[in-house]
């Protein structure tokens, strides 16, 4: 429980929450997409029963590719970035590989009831971001209303009843199929933070999205090859 706090909730959020003050929330969520094909190489070492074949291997090739091509242009200097920016992608990304690292852990860890699990995890998370966070020395009285319903609906929604149905899931299906629902991340995260926002990413950004994506249906089997049967 001390491990899933650490790495599915007090290392992601925070680091995904950094990562947003500098990047737009449909990049964030395009580096989401690559939880899967992280879950699927992990889980070929930590989960029985889940192998990774030929076909899960090029899926994640096709995968990193789209990673390459999102990092590529500012890392080479082809383009005039940040460096907050360039780091802001990399806290991203490294949000996706805490979440299957967490999602793998999940599943190995010994069976209790998904609420008694969530309820300690985010006692014990809870416990270990208090310290810091009062450490930032933030006046409570000076935080605005929308920030506060935010930070409740976030709480609320997206971290305690998300992460019930999530180690149900888990539990039942396993963490290669659960980390599936990244396919539909990167779609929400462009599409509200362009109606939301008004965010308009490269093209590049797209580029990588379908590759990555690409290498998630390769890795599932859903675009392959047939091969033929040898005649007798």
């Amino acid at each position: 429980m001390l491990t899933l706090a650490i790495t599915g909730n007090c290392v992601p959020f925070a680091l995904l929450t950094w990562a947003q003050q500098h990047i737009d929330s449909g990049l964030a969520g395009i580096y989401m997409s690559i939880m899967p094909l992280l879950v699927i190489v992990l889980a070929h070492f930590f989960v029985e029963g889940e192998t990774l074949t030929r076909q899960t291997l090029m899926g994640f090739l096709i995968g990193f590719c789209g990673m390459v091509v999102l990092f590529f242009p500012a890392l080479s200097g082809m383009v005039t970035t940040d460096l907050i920016v360039v780091l802001a992608q990399f806290a991203a990304l490294g949000t996706a590989i805490c979440y299957g690292v967490s999602s793998i852990i999940i599943r190995r860890a010994p069976k209790t009831n998904p609420v008694v699990s969530t309820a300690m995890v985010m006692l014990m998370a809870a416990a270990i971001m208090l310290p810091l966070a009062m450490g930032e020395q933030v006046d409570v009285t000076d935080i605005p209303l929308s920030a506060a319903l935010a930070v409740l609906a976030l709480g609320i929604g997206a971290t305690a009843l998300a992460t019930i149905i999530l180690y149900k899931a888990i539990a039942d299906a396993g963490p290669s199929f659960v980390s599936m629902i990244n396919y539909a991340i990167p779609v929400y995260a462009v599409f509200l933070g362009a109606l939301v926002f008004g965010e308009s990413l490269p093209g590049r950004a797209f580029v990588a999205l379908a590759l990555i994506l690409l290498g998630i249906a390769v890795s599932q089997g859903r675009i392959g090859f047939r091969t033929k049967s040898p005649s007798h």
